[in-house]
């Protein structure tokens, strides 16, 4: 791995390779006041005994509008771009997890009441707003984000960082996810879809983000006096 982004013309943060195979990465972080605000989850855990309970919404948009912000950064390559979102939040783990990874690629869902239609024909429909890799166009389900291959969602905490990715169901350039053989990808289950119907899967493992534990890193002197 190494540093990719060129000050002055921009661009992604890291060029990596392994063995044959190469890809562009562009990095960013979520502040954990930001997470806090748009969820309502406060940066702490109330500890007084009678206050442990409170509300707290997903932070959908808040990704979403992320991700639309760093696809520029990760146009313009021949190889797979995959783009990281981080965060250090206490409820980063559940904001940022399977089921937060599950919304992005399809948006929020709602529950769909036919009118004048038997019971048995509720089900689950999405307008595709805050979809990170689809929109609706003159009624047709259409992909977007095409330079962007996969997204992960990391969540940083003092010995790991927890892991799910994304996979873009049609990209320019496909990640190879037998680079990563533990974590959860969620994707499509088929592109293109039959009669706008959205089917998503987890591939390799079930969707439980994966453990990446930390390791303490120290600097020799020579090594410190050549940075």
């Amino acid at each position: 791995m190494k540093l990719a982004e060129d000050i002055s013309k921009g661009g992604a943060d890291f060029f990596c390779s392994s063995n044959d195979v190469k890809f562009i990465v562009e990095v960013t972080c979520i502040e954990t006041e930001s997470v806090a605000n748009q969820s309502g989850w406060k940066k702490e855990v109330p500890h007084t005994p009678n206050k442990t309970a409170f509300f707290f919404g997903m932070i959908t948009h808040m990704l979403r509008t992320k991700v639309s912000s760093k696809t520029a950064q990760l146009s313009g390559y021949h190889i797979p771009g995959i783009l990281i979102i981080a965060s250090e939040h206490i409820g980063a783990d559940f904001l940022l997890g399977p089921s937060s990874a599950e919304i992005l690629l399809t948006s929020d869902t709602k529950i769909e009441v036919p009118i004048g239609k038997p019971i048995n024909k509720v089900g689950l429909s999405t307008d595709l707003k805050d979809s990170i890799f689809f929109r609706f166009k003159n009624g047709s389900l259409e992909l977007c984000r095409r330079n962007i291959s996969a997204i992960f969602l990391i969540s940083i905490f003092d010995d790991k960082s927890l892991i799910v990715g994304i996979l873009h169901p049609d990209p320019k350039y496909v990640f190879p996810i037998m680079l990563l053989p533990t974590v959860p990808f969620v994707r499509m289950k088929k592109w293109p879809p039959e009669n706008n119907i959205i089917e998503i899967e987890w591939v390799n493992i079930k969707p439980k983000a994966e453990k990446f534990y930390h390791r303490e890193i120290i600097f020799k002197d020579g090594e410190l006096k050549s940075k």
